[in-house]
């Protein structure tokens, strides 16, 4: 009994362990599985309310306002920023702690997010952000892209997160 304890015990550290390493490249911990949702015919051409927005979500946009009040850098650990791949149609980014991954159907200025996975690093602070951030991106039926401020509504038509381009980052110094 008190050896089939220790192992369990074991496990659980060497897990705990395993879920704080925050290496870019590691593997992600765990997805989130769901139904599978049937393809939706794609227009010959998607497109927002300004005609070209579906090319500009392909590329990485940062998290500013959040349900109703403005998002401030240093609410969460790393900042919120979301990219959308528009050819292989897939959705990434970091939710504040966790980085997140999936795919998403857009058709002209609807916009849904599918099958969504993610890390589950436990931060010190901020994980009440986080969720909040997941749930509204998890909500979004609909952008619109204006003054280049990326915009996500949901069912209900309500706003839920304004984000901005954000700054490219900086490339990496070689060392001989």
């Amino acid at each position: 009994m008190k050896l089939s304890s220790l192992i369990l015990l074991s496990a659980l550290f060497t897990c705990s362990l395993a879920a704080c390493h925050k290496d870019d490249d590691e593997t992600p911990a765990s997805t989130v599985p769901s139904e599978p949702k049937p393809a939706e015919p794609s227009s010959p051409e998607p497109t927002g309310e300004s005609g070209k927005d579906s090319e500009l979500l392909d590329m990485p946009w940062r998290l500013v306002w959040l349900d109703g009040k403005p998002f401030e850098a240093g609410e969460t650990p790393k900042p919120a920023e979301v990219t959308f791949d528009t050819k292989e149609q897939r959705v990434h980014g970091t939710s504040g702690c966790n980085r997140f991954f999936g795919t998403y159907t857009l058709q002209g200025s609807s916009l849904t997010l599918g099958q969504m996975g993610s890390t589950r690093m436990a931060c010190p602070e901020g994980m009440d952000k986080e969720q909040q951030i997941l749930t509204a991106l998890g909500a979004t039926s609909r952008f619109r892209i204006a003054d280049s401020t990326l915009e996500l509504y949901d069912k209900k038509d309500q706003l839920r997160l304004k984000l901005v381009p954000a700054a490219p980052k900086p490339l990496r110094k070689e060392t001989p």
